[in-house]
């Protein structure tokens, strides 16, 4: 089992969870780039050694979410819109989720149409995909508003593992 590296080129939100956190002490892996290691499936185990990495199982303090909390999901999800934008977060250790948009703009060209393909990043592209942005996913936004307070829509590269 491995990881994928993902790179996200274009506009999005980032949201600072106002979830609440606890200290909880488990019986798992102990490799934090292990997907066994975040998943509460894969706690408390009988076993000596994770199945997916092989690192020796060890009793460990992490941090669970609190039920009943806001996270960028279940505000999506409560709404109807968890399926309108994509969850990307590079780093398991802060509190903060960037969204993008779940489906490409049918105006823009990225993908090439020999072997390769080159697009000039330009003020005037940014500017577009931004306002797209806004336009096309404005309920969804508007919904994460209201829970987390005012968002920005940035322009960026976003990379991160999953």
């Amino acid at each position: 089992m491995g990881y994928n590296l993902y790179t996200f080129i274009g506009p999005y939100i980032s949201v600072n969870e106002t979830v609440a956190y606890r200290t909880k002490k488990v019986h798992a892996c102990t490799n934090k780039s292990c997907s066994r290691a975040t998943n509460e499936r894969f706690w408390h185990t009988s076993d000596n050694f994770c199945g997916a990495c092989g690192t020796k199982i060890q009793y460990r303090e992490t941090e669970v979410r609190v039920p009943g909390t806001l996270g960028v999901l279940s505000v999506l999800d409560t709404e109807g819109f968890v399926d309108f934008l994509h969850k990307m977060k590079p780093d398991e250790d802060t509190k903060v989720s960037y969204l993008g948009p779940n489906r490409p703009n049918k105006n823009w060209d990225f993908y090439p149409k020999e072997n390769s393909s080159v697009t000039e990043i330009t003020p005037e592209l940014i500017k577009a995909q931004v306002e797209w942005f806004k336009e096309e996913y404005a309920k969804p936004i508007s919904c994460l508003e209201k829970a987390f307070g005012a968002l920005e829509v940035k322009w960026g590269v976003i990379c991160y593992y999953a």
